[in-house]
């Protein structure tokens, strides 16, 4: 992967529009992308620094010394990459899951399969406590996974709480920040105020959001430098574990039926591609998917490979 501290502007923006459309997608980690690019440990230590040294920082030196101190420069770049990805994607990418849900869930299989994959590499051996602080992981995430949405209330107060726990899910790769908002009932919420511009709804996210990064990710950033293969064991877990939200062919075994008519599946079973279509009635497309999972699988080695020799 390429020095982190070397890679430009331009490559930053990439990375964050990366995981703005990542984070759109239900199931998706942009903490994931962020580490698949070696960007991870750089974004954990510029949020971190938002501290009281900060304070003292810029007493001392000015705006210029707290902005060097923050990572200005690489925040600011990345920040406009996600933000270019939300306002973009969020409605490109949920009309491509109704249009086309079986190749979106293929693609994003195939790039979070190659990126435990790609994690596992960066564990140097798996003695036994690693192995089951992996099946901890993996268990963890595979239990969410399996959890059903509820509805919850719309009220300000609960998407500020709602965004802060989705934030932490984010920094973590594996856990989707986006899933979470399913679970606990206010991602249509959330995803139609992007989309169509509630101001509103948007700054109260954007509140919870923040508070709930500038706690977490120094609890993250600890574990990091205390405990780093451990908690990269954990991580790989969970991207292990988050497969099974990905799987493309699902059969919903129970829905409601929201104030709009629309219907929103509360629990799902994963089946082979056969059984898909013996359910539903329509064609699995498996090769298709399956030529979308490699398209997946191949963006992350060329992530890799682009990354050894450039720094972008």
């Amino acid at each position: 992967m390429p020095n982190p501290d070397k890679i430009g502007p331009i490559g930053i923006f990439l990375r964050g529009l990366a995981m703005g459309a990542a984070d759109v997608v239900p199931g998706v980690s942009g903490g994931t992308i962020a580490f698949i690019t070696g960007i991870y440990a750089r974004l954990l230590a510029a949020i971190a620094s938002f501290n009281l040294e900060l304070l003292r920082v810029f007493r001392k030196g000015g705006v210029v010394a707290a902005w060097r101190h923050v990572d200005g420069a690489f925040l600011v770049s990345l920040l406009a990459g996600i933000i270019c990805a939300l306002v973009l994607f969020a409605r490109l990418l949920t009309s491509a899951l109704d249009e086309y849900p079986l190749i979106v869930w293929s693609f994003f299989f195939g790039l979070v399969a190659a990126s435990v994959y790609h994690m596992a590499r960066q564990i140097p051996s798996f003695t036994i406590n690693r192995i089951i602080l992996f099946l901890i992981g993996a268990t963890f995430a595979y239990a969410i996974s399996i959890a059903k949405p509820v509805s919850a209330p719309t009220a300000h107060w609960f998407i500020f709480v709602a965004a802060s726990i989705s934030i932490c899910a984010t920094i973590l790769p594996g856990i989707s920040g986006s899933f979470i908002l399913l679970l606990v009932g206010v991602y249509p919420v959330v995803l139609e105020a992007i989309g169509y511009g509630d101001y509103e709804v948007i700054a109260y996210f954007a509140s919870g959001a923040i508070f709930g990064l500038l706690t977490f990710v120094k609890v993250v950033s600890w574990m990091f430098a205390k405990y780093e293969v451990e908690t990269l064991s954990v991580l790989t877990g969970f991207l292990l574990g988050s497969l099974n939200t990905l799987w493309p062919w699902k059969v919903v075994t129970q829905s409601t039926i929201k104030p709009d008519g629309s219907v929103v599946a509360l629990a799902q079973d994963r089946v082979l591609p056969v059984t898909w279509e013996a359910a539903t009635g329509s064609e699995s497309m498996w090769i298709v998917c399956l030529a979308a999972m490699g398209i997946g699988v191949l963006l992350v080695l060329v992530l890799e490979l682009f990354g050894k020799e450039k720094n972008i």
